[in-house]
């Protein structure tokens, strides 16, 4: 039996885990790696927009009493729509020039068709 960090933890502490939901070789997988390693293109794109741009539109909300879900709702989220929607087109970009985890979790997407009948010699399987 394979058993990684995880397991033998769960088994430690008398949680019965079954195999498969730990299992990421898989689309959930692959969509799991792609979160943990391209969030800061959207993190990093938003917080310095906020940090240069904001502080005047928060501070006016703030006197004029706004509370912190509304002030987020009305003030915050308008003002980020433009560097979110850059961050999530960097991210789609990414995604879609990415062929090593898709290679690896066995995926097939267009970039992989691509590759494959690039490394095919033109050959698409396609009679």
């Amino acid at each position: 039996m394979h058993t990684g960090v995880i397991q033998r933890l769960c088994r430690d502490w008398d949680i019965s885990l079954q195999p498969q939901w730990l299992d990421i070789m898989n689309i959930r997988g692959a969509v799991f790696i792609y979160s943990i390693t391209l969030y800061p293109y959207i993190y990093g794109v938003v917080k310095s927009f906020l940090e240069n741009h904001s502080g005047n539109f928060i501070d006016t909300a703030r006197v004029l009493g706004y509370k912190p879900i509304k002030l987020f709702l009305k003030v915050i989220l308008p003002l980020i729509r433009i560097p979110l929607i850059g961050g999530f087109m960097l991210v789609m970009m990414e995604v879609v020039s990415d062929y090593g985890v898709i290679k690896y979790f066995n995926i097939q997407t267009v970039s992989s068709t691509i590759f494959n009948s690039w490394f095919g010699m033109g050959e698409t399987g396609v009679s």
